[in-house]
């Protein structure tokens, strides 16, 4: 194979899309069908739902919240078919807001926790059987904490436990968010003043989460504000234990009805980015939802608008997905049906159309949706690798919709288990090469509003044959990867699996130095190998054959950026990324 420097594509209309492969895009709710037929009462603000395997059989479970007088809802899945069960959980009847199944305690089983903004947050220690122990007292989580909404659970210090934050609800502005550490021995520590977020204002908060924004390896805090006064906050981590408000001129302090934050690299370019849902009227408010992109330097610019996302009615739970397995990332939004305002959504989702712009596809099931919905999630609960979603609504039957697209698309889903991190591996981020396209996920807890996603994270493939690698970077700073992954799988890794592993192309080749100012010197290679690199947009920009030994190439003539050098053999193949400045 002769050296090849391929031609850059300058013109912004004629940028790499993936091609649109044969998918005919197609949901529909089977909530009656799959034993969901159940009417949820809530009250103001509503609720959320977890889609959550909360007995480790491998099928996505649910679980609903509830307002005063009415009991938690768990449906157990039965290999797609729903069962309302329970637990020896003392369920007090109080109005809960956000159910979160988390393995706190690192014993392998998931715990059960649940807010409310009566004061009564309960945290249930699985024995390991399902069978489950009242700990809030001894676990130094305040039960008796009033108006709690939101909740977000991150490894703020890397000390491999998750943290927990509790949002406060406070229309005194006397009461305010909690910071909690969990010092690995069954209890929390509040460590709200301290930790730097009791500076914070106390203001009417819904929701936060937990994310490594600007790539440093520390988990940062994004907070959600209700009404337009109150802007939203980003906490930077200092790696200390602390954090900073460093909302001011970042772009991320907006001013709306914030209801929920969901993250996901929208475009993967390899940065988090945030899209807030916004109850504000379009008469009122003309700002909508906003879809954060993060720029890589600590500052965020809504794009929205130019995206075509901003919904513009009254919205509550959104989730990215990539419906079709395309290789793009899809969004939905829930929100409330105004029979008075037929103008405003009742919900929405957004087809990206493969350059990060998006449109609303007619015919597709959404149609009848005709409720007040507040939380959802994302899930599969048959199975099938196409990613499917619940919605829970106000004095109705949840929405469960089953993803039916017609698609030859791959997919693949990755679930992990940490090993020094924590064990539901919350903090680590996914990257994958297929088809000369990267993606990323990151994995979150506390998503939406009020609600979780499941424990597996979904990519879609396109119509790539084989995974070059999986990239898996723990909140640990541990690093596995693997190569050569067949599509159409659920793969489970466990932290620290490929280290130390015979990789016959891994272990020898080098690639350095990075970052580099032109020349790249690749040494350890084998006899007929071959080198292609491909720029962030999943563009060939150059390949060639590698000679034995040490090989010396210049990239002068190629853009400043960031490139992926995939070296491939008879003995395998290895991916990594090179930056030239």
């Amino acid at each position: 194979m002769a050296t090849r420097l391929i031609a850059f594509v300058c013109a912004v209309g004629l940028l790499f899309v993936s091609p649109r492969l044969n998918a005919q895009l197609q949901f529909e709710d089977v909530a009656s069908s799959k034993g969901l037929d159940i009417t949820i009462d809530l009250l103001s603000e509503g609720g959320g739902v977890s889609f959550c395997d909360f007995n480790g059989d491998g099928w996505d479970d649910l679980t609903f919240t509830s307002a005063t007088d009415s009991s938690v809802l768990f449906f157990q899945n039965n290999e797609g078919i729903f069962t309302q069960v329970t637990f020896d959980i003392v369920d007090p009847n109080y109005n809960t807001k956000h159910p979160i199944w988390v393995d706190y305690d690192n014993d392998g089983d998931k715990d059960f926790f649940v807010t409310s903004n009566l004061g009564l947050n309960k945290l249930y220690q699985n024995q390991g059987d399902m069978t489950f122990i009242d700990v809030t007292g001894v676990s130094g989580l305040d039960s008796n904490s009033p108006l709690s909404t939101g909740c977000a659970w991150g490894d703020y210090d890397k000390d491999g436990f998750l943290d927990v934050m509790i949002c406060k609800y406070d229309f005194t502005n006397e009461i305010y968010n909690q910071l909690y550490h969990n010092e690995g021995d069954g209890t929390f520590t509040n460590v709200t003043e301290t930790s730097g977020i009791g500076d914070l204002d106390p203001v009417l908060c819904l929701n936060a989460i937990f994310c490594d924004f600007n790539n440093d390896g520390w988990q940062d805090i994004y907070i959600n504000n209700d009404r337009t006064f109150y802007d939203n906050y980003f906490m930077k981590n200092n790696g200390d234990g602390t954090f900073s408000d460093i909302s001011a001129g970042s772009g991320g302090d907006v001013g709306m009805d914030a209801m929920s934050a969901t993250v996901e690299d929208f475009d993967n370019d390899g940065w988090m980015d945030i899209y807030i849902t916004n109850t504000s009227s379009p008469v009122s408010d003309p700002v909508g939802n906003a879809l954060l992109s993060n720029n890589g330097d600590e500052t965020f610019t809504n794009v929205a608008g130019a995206t075509g996302t901003t919904f513009n009615s009254f919205g509550w739970g959104a989730l990215f997905l990539d419906a079709d397995l395309d290789t793009h990332n899809d969004l939905y939004v829930s929100g409330f049906y105004t029979a008075t305002q037929p103008s405003y959504l009742p919900s929405a989702f957004y087809h990206n159309n493969g350059n990060d712009t998006c449109t609303i596809p007619e015919g597709i099931g959404f149609e009848t949706d005709s409720q007040n919905s507040y939380g959802n999630a994302l899930g599969d609960f048959n199975n099938d690798g196409k990613p499917d979603m619940v919605v829970i609504n106000d004095n109705a039957l949840p929405f469960l919709w089953e993803n039916q697209t017609t698609t030859s698309n791959g997919y693949l889903k990755v679930k992990l288990e940490g090993v020094t991190s924590n064990k539901d591996g919350i903090g680590s981020k996914i990257e994958i090469l297929a088809d000369g396209k990267v993606q990323y996920r990151y994995v979150a807890l506390g998503e939406s509003y009020l609600s979780q996603n499941s424990n597996t994270e979904f990519f879609g493939l396109g119509n790539a044959s084989n995974i070059d690698y999986v990239q898996i970077t723990w909140s640990s700073g541990t690093i596995d990867i693997y190569n050569d992954v067949t599509p159409n799988q659920t793969l489970e890794v466990v932290e620290g699996s490929t280290l130390g592993l015979d990789d016959r192309v891994l272990g020898k080749v080098s690639i350095y130095p990075n970052p580099s100012t032109g020349t790249i010197m690749i040494s350890g290679v084998e006899a007929e190998s071959d080198l292609m690199v491909y720029n962030i947009l999943g563009q060939n920009v150059y390949e060639r054959e590698l000679q034995s030994g040490s090989n010396t190439i210049d990239f002068t003539s190629i853009p400043k950026g960031i490139y992926y050098f995939k070296i491939s053999n008879e003995s395998g193949v290895v991916t990594k990324k090179i930056e030239l400045k």
